[in-house]
């Protein structure tokens, strides 16, 4: 038999309004609007049948009846809420569960990881890699890294760094077709695409003073200016093919591997960049305006894993920016 129970919102509302016998210091624990709060002291009126609070001149006061009611709800809340701290601290103990983009977590994530697991041993970590961002409510998620063009403002948050593009490739590819010296040469090499960004290498020429070229040999619309004539490099030869990939990090490798020039975003080839085996052929950096942040919710701060992790991650950056 199901079991006959009023809505848990309302019960919370009347337990914090009940316990402060005021509306508006319920409504700011619970982060809500007096109005709500008075909302659903109503609808919890309706459900039992009872007036709950009576307001004399100068106060707002439970009525006989709401007293014992009271005490019965603030015992059963109690109950739950060392019930839940039980299951938070055994969950909080055993592991910490991250969510980025795929991407992000081969070229990036994993190599810094180590450093991290070395210092907490004890904790498992559990990597969930998606294209789109996955909520918080509803999930495990203890931490994730959100792409954002401003902070978040329903998580807490700490400032990763700035996404910029820039050209890159490898060593050998600069010695056997470079020297790269102004952006019309690398225009006539092989560029590579990333088909979730198909527009980049275009911002990036016209950021570079070159307004009308567009970065193709393919004789389609994108090959052709406002006359309707086809594009052409700078030396009067039609750009070289291009080769597209759907995935930053095979980009990256595309890249590292020598097939062309790539457009890296911030921070997919910083490592490479750092070990030599890509280089910028053509240095300008464009900032996009989208940001990287360290996300997590309130109510996840209070877990030693995840405050320790996000100390981490943010002294390891700055660390990597000081050098």
């Amino acid at each position: 038999m199901a079991r006959s129970l009023p809505p848990f919102a309302a019960l919370r509302a009347f337990e914090a309004a009940a316990r402060h016998c005021s509306f508006k210091q319920a409504a700011e624990e619970l982060n809500l609007s007096p109005s709500a709060i008075s909302h659903q002291i109503k609808s919890l009126e309706d459900y039992l049948g009872v007036c709950l609070f009576q307001r004399t001149r100068n106060a707002l006061e439970l009525t006989d009846l709401a007293q014992a009611y009271w005490s019965d709800v603030a015992a059963a809340m109690n109950i739950l809420e060392a019930a839940s701290s039980r299951v938070e601290k055994e969950r909080d103990d055993a592991s910490l569960v991250i969510n980025l983009f795929p991407s992000l977590v081969s070229t990036w994530f994993l190599p810094r990881l180590n450093t991290f697991k070395s210092e907490n041993r004890d904790v498992d970590i559990r990597i969930v890699s998606s294209l789109d961002s996955i909520p918080f409510t509803g999930s495990d998620i203890d931490v994730a890294i959100r792409y954002s063009e401003h902070k978040p403002a329903e998580v807490m948050s700490a400032f990763l760094f700035k996404e910029e593009i820039v050209p890159v490739c490898s060593p050998s590819y600069v010695e056997e077709y470079g020297p790269f010296a102004n952006p019309q040469a690398i225009l006539e090499a092989t560029l590579i695409y990333c088909i979730n960004h198909p527009t980049e290498w275009t911002g990036w020429f016209r950021e570079a003073g070159l307004e009308e070229i567009v970065p193709a040999r393919r004789m389609d619309m994108d090959t052709r200016n406002n006359s309707g004539r086809p594009l052409i490099g700078a030396n009067g030869y039609a750009p070289a093919a291009r080769v597209e990939l759907d995935n930053r990090a095979l980009v990256i490798e595309a890249a590292r591997d020598g097939l062309g020039i790539a457009m890296a975003r911030t921070p997919y080839a910083d490592r490479y960049l750092r070990n030599g085996n890509l280089v910028i052929p053509f240095d300008l950096k464009i900032k996009t305006g989208m940001n990287y942040y360290l996300c997590w919710p309130e109510r996840k701060a209070k877990f030693p894993n995840v405050r320790n992790f996000c100390d981490w991650l943010v002294s390891t950056l700055d660390a990597e920016q000081d050098h």
